[in-house]
């Protein structure tokens, strides 16, 4: 869907205290440029990681334009190494 950031700031109360494996499904905001489109992933892992038991990295959603192109091996190489480095950082703080 390419949905708005608020979801950041909005579903982690929501998420507290589940009772059951919670996955978080991460993809790029439809307005972000595809060259800064792995600060939108990292972005999610620091807002949402720490809620999840588990964290997607949806590159295929045919609703959010250029999303696709991040499945190139340079693209997807760097958004996972992006990805990884603000788990990283999120576990040290935990």
């Amino acid at each position: 869907e390419g949905g708005a950031r608020n979801g950041h700031v909005t579903v982690p109360p929501r998420l507290a205290g589940r009772g059951a494996p919670v996955g978080v499904n991460l993809g790029k905001n439809k307005l972000t440029p595809e060259a800064a489109a792995a600060d939108d992933y990292a972005l999610g892992v620091r807002a949402l990681g720490h809620t999840a038991d588990y964290i997607v990295v949806n590159i295929s959603s045919p609703n959010t334009p250029g999303l696709r192109a991040l499945q190139g091996k340079a693209h997807l190489k760097g958004l996972l190494r992006k990805v990884l480095g603000a788990r990283d950082e999120a576990a040290k703080r935990s």
